[in-house]
């Protein structure tokens, strides 16, 4: 209902809705494989919710900047219903497409291990796709990276290696329910200040 209301109001407020931008997000997870399971190997499909949160995201601008209206977003769903892989898409997108010079991605969570599932999937799709190929390289197994934008994706825990000095551009945190503390959330989102 915000959504709609908001495509009647909202320039009054300094916002508006960029059809060309919510489209280039759904149209780039087209072109992603899924890499797991009985999908492995058939394109994204976007469900219609993921396509309504994706699209929103990237598709609201402030009109004084044509930045993004929204800078975070929280989406909680039951089990197996594809977190990570949503995940994934704008991970991809932001790191290639969206105008930011070196952009850093961090795949986040409380243990390596769960933070190493998006990052692995990540991977994992890059690979399967000729186009993502020559775009991101994975050889590194700690960390991809583009030639492109000279941008970076890496993992990032609790129990890990430090984020003191990241400028991330795209933060994944990933099952924020266990979540015992709130330190590594706030160095993450400290950090992004600096990003457009």
């Amino acid at each position: 209902q915000r959504h709609l209301t908001d495509l009647e109001t909202a320039a009054d407020r300094g916002f508006y809705f960029d059809c060309k931008a919510a489209s280039r997000v759904l149209n780039f997870a087209k072109r992603i494989q899924h890499t797991t399971g009985p999908m492995g190997g058939k394109p994204l499909a976007l469900e219609p919710w993921q396509a309504f949160r994706h699209g929103s995201v990237f598709g609201w601008k402030r009109t004084e900047d044509g930045l993004r209206r929204f800078r975070a977003t929280y989406h909680q769903v039951a089990k197996k219903n594809g977190k990570t892989t949503d995940a994934a898409g704008p991970m991809l997108f932001t790191s290639l497409f969206d105008g930011e010079a070196a952009p850093q991605g961090y795949c986040t969570a409380t243990t390596r291990d769960q933070a190493g599932l998006l990052f692995g999937e990540l991977r994992r799709m890059v690979k399967a796709s000729p186009a993502l190929s020559q775009l991101l390289n994975t050889a590194n197994k700690h960390e991809i990276t583009s030639g492109h934008t000279g941008g970076l994706i890496k993992c990032l825990s609790r129990d890990g290696n430090s984020a003191d000095g990241i400028n991330p551009h795209f933060v994944a945190r990933d099952e924020v329910h266990r979540w015992t503390d709130r330190e590594l959330a706030e160095v993450v989102v400290n950090w992004m200040i600096a990003r457009a």
